[in-house]
Formats: C-alpha cells, structure tokens, sequence
C-alpha cells in the first residue's frame, strides 16, 4: 500500500513540475524580447519548478469536455522553437 501512495505522490510532484514549466516557458514567449523578457529571465533562474503553492490540492477539479476546450492551450510549437542563448558569466552555479 504504501508503495501505491509513494508512486501517487511522485506523479503528482512530476505533473505539478511538469505545468510549471509549461506554464513558465508560455510565459517567456508572451513576454517581448528585451528588458522585460531578460528581467524576466533572470527571476526563472534564481526561481524553482518544483513549487506548488499556486495549485489547491484540496480543490475539486473539472476535467470534462466542456471545461477542459475553454482552457487557453499552451503553444507548444512555440515552446518548442523557444531558444534562449546563455552568455558563459550566467550559466548555472551551485547554490552552495
């Protein structure tokens, strides 16, 4: 049984990553190239995908045709095209 509840717990955790990158990778591409997208930027770098204060986890949840065609998609083809250069000062460092 608790393998089962461990294995729940972990999809959940990957699918909540998962939307958060989506949700944030949307984001860069409805932000104009320039000051605002590297501000942008700059935040996602020091920020973490594995955060999920914006979800409710006791909500109840509607996955119905109805409601699930008035969500607005995310633009995959968009995500996928989206390059973003690093310059070698920026690339990761260990937080320690």
């Amino acid at each position: 049984m608790q393998l089962i509840a461990d294995s729940c717990r972990r999809l959940i955790q990957n699918n909540i990553i998962g939307y958060n990158y989506l949700l944030r990778s949307q984001q860069v591409i409805d932000t104009a190239e320039g000051k605002q997208r590297e501000a942008l930027l700059r935040r996602l770098k020091r920020s973490s995908m594995a955060i999920w204060f914006h979800i409710h986890m006791d909500g109840e949840y509607d996955f119905s045709d109805e409601r699930v065609n008035t969500i607005t998609p995310f633009h995959l083809s968009k995500i996928l095209e989206l390059k973003i250069a690093v310059k070698p000062e920026e690339e990761l460092q260990p937080l320690y």
